[in-house]
């Protein structure tokens, strides 16, 4: 039997509800082809062990051994349609005793909160080696499945098995006596090992990811200032790569935020000119604070700067002392470019370059006090001593990265690592988002 092939979607033209996009600061991608490539692997990875066995079943003349193997890997279908009759009555299986009819409005709740799509094992080869007579049988099965947040990653449970009936009163019987439990423990096994990392945004309390399926792919996403969002039901900027990350501005100013408070750098100088009875000095102690992250287009994020802090200046002429103020500021905004990067799991903000600026300087009080030379000194001093410190610490801050976490969990008793693999960024493009793609791994 032929693997069933995924048909092109056809998705009227993408406009992003901002509503729901401004509510949200990070965004997770994954698409159907990504997962079932992720199911390829593991049925490689996992097979014979996890995707065959024994079993026996009641004939006509006394039991009937068995042996069954799933000859094709799990197949992805993120948008079929869900029966919830079927997912009621095997959540009902499950349960010590039958819930009165005051539960069955939960039950319905529940079931219809599930963020469902089905996964099918296409061909399931029967034999039965007691009765070489017993031609091969054919069974396929359909898994519905959900997907959930836990411990910082998608997760995945089953909801429903079903598999196919037909034929004989043999054939039926080790459909549902052998094939449907074996189906079950499969996929309770495989579905509980898989599981899908999420990113983490140094310095922000993320909300929990919402997930679910959107346009035909899994999606997760989380704010960093407020309540569980909602799903972008029109999608979001690269969703439809095999896997994409998308932060908003405002996910960046966060970290960026950190930085600059871990960092905390205060940048001060002073120096003196002149001798005894005819001096003029200076100090000051400032930071690049106010740290105001913009978007343009390509691969660099650019971070606005206020300086702020205090300076003074005094002087003696003929030993008397003079206070005088000293206002600091730039001619423009100071601008940083830092360049964004991604490499195996890790997106990493490094510098890029830094927009030219002068610092100007203006001094108030008792300036007509001063001689010529002291006004001339204090306004190119101070300026000449503040730009290389101020450019040398901008140049030097670490800015860190954010790493998805990768894992080792066992399936069966088979340890399968899953890793994410990150390529340069796509765009800073629509609604304002950095957009980075890759795709996962299992190993």
């Amino acid at each position: 039997m032929a693997r069933p092939r995924e048909a092109p979607k056809q998705y009227a033209p993408v406009r992003y509800n901002t509503q729901t996009i401004m509510g949200t600061d990070v965004f997770v991608g994954i698409s159907p082809r990504q997962l079932n490539d992720l199911a390829v692997a593991a049925y490689r990875k996992l097979r014979p062990g996890l995707f065959s066995g024994n079993g026996t079943v009641h004939g006509d003349s006394g039991q009937v051994a068995l042996h069954w193997e799933v000859a094709q890997a799990p197949f992805f279908q993120l948008d079929a349609t869900f029966d919830s009759a079927e997912a009621k009555h095997a959540l009902l299986a499950r349960m010590p005793e039958t819930p009165g009819a005051e539960h069955a409005a939960a039950i319905e709740n529940l079931i219809g909160g599930l963020q469902t799509f089905t996964i099918l094992l296409p061909e399931i080869l029967i034999t039965f080696p007691s009765l070489p007579a017993e031609p091969l049988l054919v069974l396929t099965a359909r898994i519905q499945a959900n997907a959930a947040f836990r411990n910082h990653r998608i997760v995945f449970g089953v909801v429903s098995v079903s598999v196919s009936t037909f034929g004989t009163p043999l054939q039926q019987a080790v459909a549902t006596q052998v094939i449907q439990p074996a189906v079950q423990q499969l996929a309770n096994q495989l579905l509980g090992g898989l599981s899908i990392p999420l990113p983490d945004v140094p310095g922000a309390i993320l909300s929990p990811f919402n997930v679910g399926i959107v346009k035909g792919s899994l999606v997760a996403v989380a704010t960093t200032n407020g309540p569980l969002p909602d799903l972008p039901t029109n999608g979001f900027p690269g969703l439809g790569a095999p896997f994409v990350v998308a932060l908003t501005k405002q996910a960046l100013q966060v970290a960026a935020n950190l930085v600059l408070t871990a960092n905390n750098a205060t940048i001060t100088g002073g120096d003196s000119s002149g001798g005894s009875g005819l001096s003029v000095h200076y100090n000051y102690s400032v930071q690049a604070g106010n740290p105001q992250v913009e978007f343009v287009s390509g691969a660099t994020v650019p971070i606005l700067f206020d300086l702020t802090g205090s300076a003074g200046a005094g002087a003696e002429v003929v030993y008397v002392p003079i206070g005088i103020g000293v206002n600091l500021g730039t001619d423009r905004p100071i601008e940083l470019y830092l360049r964004v990067e991604a490499a195996g799991s890790t997106i990493s903000l490094v510098y890029d370059s830094l927009s030219w600026f002068n610092v100007q300087v203006s001094l108030s009080g008792a300036v007509g006090s001063l001689l010529g030379w002291m006004t001339d000194w204090l306004l190119s001093a101070i300026g000449n001593s503040l730009k290389p410190k101020l450019t040398n610490y901008l140049q030097g801050v670490n800015f860190g990265s954010l790493t998805l976490p990768n894992g080792t969990r066992m399936i069966g008793n088979v340890p399968v690592t899953v890793t994410t693999s990150l390529n340069q960024p796509l765009t800073m493009g629509t609604a304002g988002m950095l957009v980075i793609s890759g795709k996962i791994q299992i190993s």
